[in-house]
């Protein structure tokens, strides 16, 4: 016969083992195969269309034969409203600049920096905005400083700022790249100052680290 201490062990046993079948039960199951054919997908569909250097810097437009396909490839690619970028294959051909490859895209084709898109199918909260923002004068030049938002969960935090600046007669439009001066993990950036006597306005916004774009918060500077 079961003493009294064994049979409250096995009570005890019984109700910890009904209580993590419940867990189970209730406990969202994910799909490690499912995530990473969505991931898959959302990275094909921000990419979908891709450009074989070698190939386009060695065959001629067929209406223009006096140049090569970039220019041509490149119009198809932006007349797409849904393409949100493209890739470039092999990576070797333009970082050694064949065909002037790499310097048509820094000069005309990606002069702008540009924001990663947003992996919004992860999570599509945006941060919140920067706090404390002001220009301070230092002994290594005018900074413009601020402050990290609050964040109440690790998905919610800032990692990286974008900074945006416009002409006294220039209208803010932050879905304009060639506005964009840095794009950074610091909380800080230095104002390059000239005469003081023309007027910008600095945006500052937040991303996190789906690339989810806080609102922004602005302030006007002489330099």
């Amino acid at each position: 016969m079961k003493d009294k201490k064994t049979r409250t062990q096995e009570r005890i046993e019984k109700r910890n083992e009904s209580y993590n079948d419940y867990v189970e039960q209730v406990t969202p199951k994910h799909s490690c195969l499912k995530n990473c054919a969505q991931a898959f997908v959302t990275g094909g569909i921000i990419c979908t269309i891709g450009q074989a250097v070698m190939n386009t810097i060695q065959h001629a437009d067929p209406k223009n034969p006096s140049i090569n396909q970039l220019p041509r490839k490149m119009a198809l690619q932006r007349s797409y409203q849904t393409i949100g970028g493209s890739c470039q294959w092999y990576a070797a051909a333009v970082v050694e600049n064949a065909g002037k490859y790499r310097d048509a895209l820094v000069q005309e084709y990606h002069k702008y920096p540009a924001l990663i898109p947003v992996f919004d199918f992860m999570d599509d909260k945006a941060p919140g905005k920067v706090r404390k923002m002001k220009k301070v004068w230092t002994e290594d030049g005018y900074i413009l400083f601020w402050t990290a938002p609050k964040a109440e969960t690790e998905m919610d935090k800032a990692i990286q700022y974008v900074v945006y600046r416009f002409g006294p007669k220039e209208k803010v439009n932050l879905d304009d790249p060639s506005h964009i001066v840095a794009i950074t993990r610091n909380p800080f950036y230095k104002l390059p100052y000239e005469t003081g006597k023309t007027k910008y306005r600095y945006v500052v916004t937040a991303l996190d680290r789906i690339h989810n774009e806080s609102k922004s918060v602005s302030k006007k500077v002489k330099l």
